[in-house]
């Protein structure tokens, strides 16, 4: 009876272990399930929060590019009103320059004018072509004498959007007539302005002896004939005894009666170039001669290769024979100048330069008219951002300056006439000159290493222009 007791007891206590097992398993389950619910919540949680933190960064950087564009729009109104301003003469002179390097040149043979560089048959040449060694220091003088004023360097110049809209009504170069715009654009009016300026200036204006301003004229527009455009001259004050008062450094005077002058021998005084000339009482009197070429007629290495040294055209270049690159560019080199020369004998003008877009050849005649000195500059090669000097080197205020150079001076006696009058005529046919140079020489695909050497110039004390080196240079001068 004992033994069947105890059997159900222990019946009755395994199924309450095993009832008891049940419940913990229950128990169990319900703590996974509970631990995964609550698992998910906390990645739930988390999955909000990393939710909220992206919205947030999304806010911030939205905020951000808000923030950037009310910097940029302010900016771009800043800009837009300071383009509008007008420049100074630093900010205008480098803004000018820019205009100068985006220069096209049109190199395909078949969208360009074809046929002569220039023709010196019948023209008056010169017995030496000569460096202008001296040039630079000229030029560096003019700019010390411009410094005395305080009006010329501040504004109004052109504003930067003025600029902007020359620069975009600016076309390709193909033709002689298409540099002349080019340069009357970029250059010509450019000029003009500051010698306005400096005529404005009574400081200046007395300092250097202006009467007028200055403006750039093509020369047929006086005459289609020698006579036409000899007649005007023969009124205007330019001997000895007929000196234009605006061409003294000394303080402004009436101009003296006019004397009339001698017709030229030669091609000379044909109406093929353009001139530039200045306005005093009334009167248009030439004082720079100007010739242009363009740059795929006479090309920067016949330039620099052509004119690396003197040369004495019966010498060097007239009736003479010779192969390969060097001899012909000179020989072109000293035809181009002839032409310029020629026409500038037959006007009774020392000053003139060939422009070919690229490069500038500045003549000047001295008393002794058998000689001719010339300088070659090359802007985009004489401009470098580290040098001082390198805005009174830029197109415009080279021109600018050497026009005040030509103003300044003395117009030639009788006696350089004379002299004149002794000049040989150089007799020989362009295409001649042309049909030396190799057509691999003038149609190279590559540059050739170009030997152009520019003046140094010393740097100056003064100047009414300021750019950074030189306000540098100048705090340093002052410090020691």
């Amino acid at each position: 009876m004992d033994e069947i007791k105890e059997s159900r007891r222990l019946i009755q206590e395994e199924q309450r272990l095993h009832q008891e097992e049940q419940l913990l398993r229950r128990e169990e389950q319900l703590l996974r399930r509970e631990e995964q619910r609550l698992l998910r919540e906390e990645q739930r949680l988390l999955r909000e929060e990393q939710r909220l933190l992206r919205d947030e960064q999304h806010l911030l950087r939205e905020e951000q590019r808000l923030r950037r564009e009310e910097q940029r729009r302010r900016e771009e109104a800043e800009e837009l009103a300071k383009a509008s301003l007008p420049l100074d003469l630093q900010r205008y002179l480098e803004a000018c320059h820019s205009l100068d390097l985006s220069i096209d040149v049109v190199t395909d043979l078949s969208l360009t004018t074809q046929g002569e560089t220039t023709n010196p048959t019948g023209r008056i040449f010169p017995r030496r072509i000569i460096p202008w060694d001296s040039f630079a220091m000229r030029q560096e003088e003019i700019w010390n004498d411009l410094s005395i004023s305080d009006l010329l360097p501040k504004p109004p110049f052109p504003s930067y959007h003025q600029m902007e809209y020359v620069k975009s009504s600016l076309q390709p170069i193909s033709t002689d007539f298409g540099l002349r715009c080019f340069e009357r654009d970029v250059v010509e009016n450019a000029v003009q302005k500051l010698v306005d300026r400096a005529h404005t200036d009574p400081l200046l204006r007395n300092s250097l002896g202006l009467q007028g301003t200055v403006t750039f004229k093509i020369q047929t527009n006086l005459g289609t004939t020698d006579d036409a455009i000899s007649a005007p001259m023969e009124h205007m004050s330019l001997g000895r005894d007929g000196v234009d008062a605006a061409v003294q450094v000394t303080a402004p005077k009436p101009p003296p009666a006019p004397r009339a002058r001698r017709k030229a021998r030669g091609r000379g005084n044909r109406a093929e170039q353009f001139c530039i000339y200045r306005t005093s009482d009334g009167q248009d009197v030439p004082t720079v001669a100007i010739e242009y070429k363009a740059p795929h007629k006479l090309s920067l290495d016949e330039i620099t290769t052509g004119l690396e040294a003197e040369i004495q055209p019966e010498r060097d270049v007239i009736n003479k024979t010779g192969h390969g690159f060097a001899f012909t560019a000179r020989r072109l080199a000293a035809a181009v100048i002839t032409q310029l020369f020629s026409y500038m004998i037959g006007k009774g003008i020392q000053y003139g330069y060939v422009c070919t877009g690229q490069a500038f050849i500045f003549l000047h005649i001295p008393d002794d008219p058998t000689k001719v000195y010339f300088s070659v500059c090359v802007p985009n090669l004489d401009v470098m951002d580290d040098d001082e000097t390198r805005l009174h080197r830029t197109a415009v205020a080279q021109v600018f300056a050497f026009i005040l150079q030509s103003l300044r001076a003395r117009p030639p006696p009788e006696t350089w006439h004379d002299e004149a009058e002794t000049l040989g005529i150089w007799a020989v046919e362009y295409d001649d000159i042309l049909r030396d140079i190799p057509p691999s020489e003038r149609k190279r695909k590559e540059p050739r290493a170009s030997p152009y050497k520019p003046q140094r110039w010393k740097g100056f004390w003064r100047s009414p222009i300021r750019t950074r080196s030189s306000c540098q240079q100048l705090n340093t001068r002052l410090d020691d």
